[in-house]
């Protein structure tokens, strides 16, 4: 259980409570356990104001050397694109039962990462409880083109989009990787490479645990 924060000064106070949890439970690569964090809010006068429930579970990703290491135990993924469901027969491919059994499809075959994701919310929650590990897409930003290198408004309003997405998603397990660009030639002009290095720093700032991909041509 965590302490009590009290809350006192004007709207928008940030507070941030924490208590070291020496064995967590962890989620992966063999078991993948899933807790619940309930967070209430209440008035000096005791009245409960707000509840919020957040699921969420405990696992590392990190290298060594070459490898990916997954809580500890060296992994392999044999990953597979375009597992989501964006693209044809958008409406029937997005309902719930249809994604989980994509993804248990995809397990049968010996996949444990998928790859192109940018479906809604609940696709990260079926992931956590299957047990499988995806790269989590933003749309958007595909196809370069001079209006969009130059535009400083089109970058801050795309900054803007990741960090909401990643603040939006970031206590999935499942979700290694940030994938922010798709097609983008990234190396091709230096332009192009500095805004997406700039887009990178902008994401670290709200998670820095996990992987950053940008997908160039």
């Amino acid at each position: 259980e965590l302490p009590v924060a009290y809350l006192e000064g004007g709207p928008g106070r940030r507070v941030s409570v924490e208590r070291r949890w020496r064995k967590p439970i962890l989620w992966g690569p063999v078991e993948f356990p899933l807790l619940q964090l309930v967070t209430e809010l209440w008035s000096a006068g005791g009245d409960l104001r707000d509840r919020v429930e957040t699921r969420f579970g405990f696992r590392e990703f990190s290298t060594e050397g070459r490898s990916l290491a997954w809580n500890g135990e060296q992994v392999k993924f044999s990953a597979r694109p375009f597992l989501s469901s964006w693209g044809w027969q958008l409406t029937r491919r997005n309902k719930r039962a249809e994604i989980r059994a994509t993804i248990r499809a995809a397990t049968r075959m010996g996949c444990r990462m998928h790859r192109h994701i940018y479906d809604p919310e609940h696709r990260a929650d079926i992931m956590d409880e299957e047990g499988v590990v995806f790269a989590q897409g933003r749309g958007g930003l595909s196809g370069p083109n001079s209006e969009k290198v130059n535009s400083d408004t089109f970058w801050e309003n795309t900054a803007l989009f990741t960090r909401e997405m990643i603040r939006g998603l970031r206590n999935h397990p499942s979700i290694v990787t940030w994938y922010l660009s798709n097609e983008f030639y990234g190396e091709t002009y230096d332009r192009n490479s500095e805004r997406l290095r700039q887009l990178g720093e902008e994401a670290l700032q709200d998670d820095d645990t996990r992987l950053i991909e940008f997908g160039c041509d």
